[in-house]
């Protein structure tokens, strides 16, 4: 019988076909995936290692895909913007017989637009890591939240707000102003 040898590529992606079969949603329970790991030989230190470095930056190919995603929007908006306003001032031009005018901003604009189509699909590299370790700052400061429970007290925080619930009220806080409800 021929065993089959597969390349840590061709691994990674024969087992994600199998867990999008087997989860609709696409995603795993944790449970789910700690008991992969064990079958992998993984153990559960190890697997935790991994998780919190996909988060903390091992995510760093899908924060530069984002990244692309969102300068080419940017970038179809302002092609839309520049057709929208340039045919205005086109017709505009026509309509009062005005003159050639229109042209000059129809071509200083148009290198402008030129210059961003070079740098939304030939980004240079520095500038594209650059851009995702932005998305992965943000996206760890939108995962920070913070919860101490002791004695009966909850506290929360997350980016701008805190929420303190103590067993007689109930306390939301951005900066300097608060909103209190008292449960009594």
């Amino acid at each position: 019988m021929d065993k089959k040898q597969f390349t840590n590529e061709e691994m990674q992606a024969i087992l994600q076909r199998a867990i999008n079969r087997k989860s609709r949603s696409g995603e795993i329970s944790y449970s789910d995936l700690s008991e992969t790991a064990k079958e992998l030989g993984i153990d559960e230190q190890e697997l935790e290692q991994a998780i919190n470095e996909h988060y903390e930056g091992g995510g760093i190919e899908s924060a530069r895909l984002e990244w692309m995603r969102i300068r080419k929007k940017k970038f179809y908006d302002h092609v839309l913007a520049y057709v929208i306003i340039n045919s205005f001032l086109t017709a505009l031009t026509i309509m009062t017989g005005g003159g050639n005018w229109f042209v000059y901003p129809l071509l200083g604009w148009g290198i402008g637009l030129a210059f961003d189509a070079a740098s939304t699909f030939w980004p240079d590299e520095k500038q594209v890591e650059r851009g995702a370790e932005r998305i992965l700052r943000k996206r760890k400061s939108s995962r920070k939240s913070s919860f101490n429970i002791s004695s009966g007290e909850i506290k929360a925080k997350s980016g701008k707000y805190s929420i303190d619930i103590s067993s007689d009220k109930i306390i939301i806080s951005n900066g300097d102003k608060h909103f209190e409800i008292n449960g009594k």
